[in-house]
């Protein structure tokens, strides 16, 4: 008696919280009684939204049947029906153009620049050397170490640029090459990562490692090179290279490179599972770094969050964010909805993929409110290059965030200030101090109010 009872009111709970139907047959626009109830019928998924002030049933979307295969997850379904492309502009309208506070960090807004001259979109051909010392030698093999690294590298270009960007990086050596001279010899005194003094020029140094390696490397086609250096040569000695642009003499001839090696062994790190500590990993680094190259200023919209790979490349997300995304020419019309303030007479609904995810729906809306000032909407959770799950500042992520980007607003970082974020050209827009929204929040006019799992309401007031 007890079992048909609790079977009973399992079934009551599970039919009241899913509103499920799949006997009765449905057509599109007919009349239906509650939001967000699903009928399957006829090979087709339907669900009853709010159009107006009506109920009715949305327009059938094929559904493949579980057998004998599991079906793949599926996004959630949208609440409402979008109504958003009656207030969309041109993507044009959002390629805000940066006038004001140029910088040598990088644009903040259109049309992007590098100041090392590299490309963000097509090939990018990617030298890692692996470089140790005698008072410093390196451990492991590298050959065996990073050999999972170059398939990420070539794996996250494909996935956040949509197949734009192709990094084609090659491992110079599966050793580690000896330097002619110690480490201390190797470093970049300007970039300030614990070298007290230069014992060589810095590109004297970049040549004598080039030319080791040039016999057994061909150098044809290379715009960056990453060096990897023991933590012992970094935080003992400060061993560090740095070049946005510069010429190096090679058999294939001068060819003009960008170049960059350390990864924080100046800060000391004594933690086994700090990947400055232990470099067993390398691929995360190397794309924060050579974005920067490319022309993303990054670290934000937070930096030190694990929000994204140009705030924390160690973090539990190496997304991008979809403004500076935009910006590189990675994303085109189908991802990005761009809405003009003044078309927002109404509200409107819109669903979208989250970007750790990169769905077929629009990973990013961007709401204009004038020449040099928008809303980047995002929705974030867990996907390929993202686990919320081990987020020390958004622990469990699953929700909308948003931002707002002034391209003439001075770019400002300084870590050691807590109002580093409020002086940047892109801020976080907070519900109650918090990043993830729950419910809603309002800026500049612009209400964003979360509807449904993947789905926003947007209106103007």
């Amino acid at each position: 008696m007890k079992r048909a009872l609790v079977a009973t009111l399992v079934g009551t709970l599970v039919i009241g919280l899913t509103q499920t139907v799949a006997s009765a047959s449905v057509k599109p626009g007919a009349v239906c009684k509650n939001v967000g109830q699903i009928n399957t019928t006829a090979g087709k998924r339907y669900i009853c939204v709010k159009k107006g002030t009506k109920l009715l049933w949305s327009k059938g979307v094929a559904v493949k049947s579980t057998a004998p295969t599991p079906k793949p997850t599926l996004e959630p379904l949208p609440r409402f029906e979008d109504n958003y492309k009656a207030s969309l502009a041109s993507l044009e309208q959002c390629r805000l153009r940066e006038t004001q506070n140029i910088s040598g960090a990088g644009p903040k807004g259109f049309p992007i620049r590098s100041i090392a001259g590299l490309p963000q979109t097509g090939e990018l051909k990617i030298a890692i050397i692996p470089v140790d010392f005698a008072n410093a030698p390196g451990p492991g093999v590298p050959g065996d170490t990073y050999a999972k690294d170059l398939t990420e590298i070539v794996e996250w270009g494909k996935f956040f640029t949509r197949s734009k960007l192709n990094y084609k990086p090659e491992l110079v050596s599966k050793t580690w090459v000896r330097a002619p001279k110690n480490a201390e010899w190797y470093v970049c005194l300007y970039c300030q990562k614990g070298a007290k003094s230069e014992l060589q020029p810095i590109g004297t140094a970049l040549q004598e490692i080039i030319s080791l390696v040039d016999p057994k490397y061909d150098f044809t086609g290379v715009k960056f090179v990453y060096f990897v250096f023991p933590l012992k040569a970094e935080r003992d000695f400060g061993t560090s290279l740095y070049f946005h642009r510069v010429d190096i003499q090679t058999a294939e001839g001068n060819q003009t490179i960008a170049a960059y090696g350390e990864m924080g062994g100046f800060s000391n790190p004594n933690n086994p599972n700090d990947p400055a500590f232990s470099r067993i990993k390398i691929w995360d680094h190397l794309i924060h770094e050579l974005l920067h190259f490319q022309g993303f200023v990054g670290h934000g919209v937070i930096n030190g969050s694990d929000l994204n790979i140009m705030t924390n490349q160690w973090g539990a997300s190496s997304a991008v964010t979809s403004w500076e995304g935009f910006l590189a020419g990675w994303y085109d019309e189908a991802d990005i909805n761009c809405i003009d303030k003044s078309k927002l007479t109404n509200s409107v609904y819109v669903t979208m993929s989250s970007i750790d995810q990169m769905g077929d729906k629009p990973i990013s809306t961007m709401i204009r409110l004038s020449d040099e000032e928008l809303i980047v909407i995002e929705k974030r959770q867990n996907g390929r290059y993202s686990d919320f799950k081990q987020s020390q500042w958004f622990p469990n992520m699953n929700n909308f965030t948003a931002y707002s980007v002034n391209v003439n607003k001075a770019q400002y970082r300084n870590d050691a200030d807590p109002d580093s974020e409020s002086k940047n050209f892109w801020q976080s827009i907070r519900e109650n101090g918090k990043v993830p929204i729950v419910k809603s929040v309002t800026y500049k006019g612009i209400t964003i109010e979360v509807v449904g799992e993947n789905q926003v309401k947007i209106t103007s007031s």
